[in-house]
């Protein structure tokens, strides 16, 4: 019977016998991750995009086709409208601007008349970047009681 065989393992680079072509690693670039938008701050600049709508076939150029929010506003029924605490309007929907301007102050909800039509307005103020702003969104409640 023979004894354990000894081995003898060397580890030597020889580049031009190796079958694999070896590369340097690519410098590594920094990757920048953008903080997820503040969604007030989305909101707003939808606001500030359909301000700048154009009218018929102009309306939807591409910048606000490609918009989802501002998109889903300007379909929206109720009367919105997004106002500095100054009183400066930054946007009134088509429906808003059918509506006459009132100056109320801001209550979360209320449920008021106005020339015999019951109507839902509900109001929400906000900071962002040191401004306040109102957001105001007023709709016609059915006839018969409230609707759930």
């Amino acid at each position: 019977m023979s004894g354990p065989k000894r081995y003898r393992l060397v580890l030597a680079e020889e580049a031009e016998t190796l079958p694999a072509v070896y590369r340097r690693p690519r410098r590594l670039r920094p990757v920048y991750i953008q903080r997820p938008a503040d969604p007030l701050e989305t909101l707003i600049e939808a606001f500030i995009a359909l301000n700048r709508r154009g009218e018929g076939d102009r309306a939807w150029a591409p910048s606000l086709a490609d918009n989802a929010i501002s998109f889903l506003l300007d379909g929206v029924a109720d009367a919105i409208t997004l106002e500095r605490s100054d009183g400066g309007q930054i946007f009134r929907n088509r429906a808003a601007q059918q509506r006459p301007q009132k100056t109320r102050r801001p209550v979360p909800l209320e449920e008021l008349e106005e020339n015999g039509v019951r109507i839902e307005r509900r109001c929400m103020v906000f900071e962002l970047d040191g401004a306040r702003y109102m957001l105001e969104i007023v709709r016609e409640l059915p006839a018969g009681g409230p609707q759930k």
